[in-house]
């Protein structure tokens, strides 16, 4: 069984206990973040050993303030020359229209949500497999 995320339910996934079905649900998202077309903590990758975050785009945000929100401290990062100019918030029209009429903005909306499809099946199924079956 496979599942959009949001779109099932317990009961549903109890069903496929003992049945030998499988099922494959993505993690459900928290974060408003995503939701607004932004990247969430889970898309950045933390290095240990330089005690620093590598966003989707390669740069590295630097440590800003320290907030609290009553129940721990929350660093707080961020990189405003690298963010201003990021290729990847634009790419998936978080930004105004680049285009005028109405037919080069259908063109750029399609092309937007044909993005946003090919990156939700590469993080539902994985890229290999997404390119086997490009290639076949």
């Amino acid at each position: 069984m496979l599942a959009d995320r949001g779109y099932y339910n317990r009961d549903e996934v109890l069903a496929c206990e003992g049945t030998g079905i499988q099922p494959c649900i993505p993690k459900t998202q928290k974060s408003v973040n995503a939701k607004r077309g932004l990247f969430a903590v889970a898309d950045f990758v933390y290095d240990p050993d330089n005690d620093r975050y590598t966003c989707p785009a390669g740069e590295h945000p630097s440590r800003g303030k320290v907030r609290s929100d009553r129940r721990q401290d929350i660093d707080h990062y961020r990189n405003l020359t690298a963010c201003a100019t990021c290729a990847l918030k634009a790419c998936m029209a978080t930004t105004h229209l680049l285009t005028r009429t109405l037919e080069k903005v259908r063109l750029e909306m399609a092309l937007s949500v044909l993005a946003y499809n090919l990156k939700r099946m590469v993080n539902i199924f994985g890229v290999r497999p997404l390119m086997n079956a490009i290639t076949s």
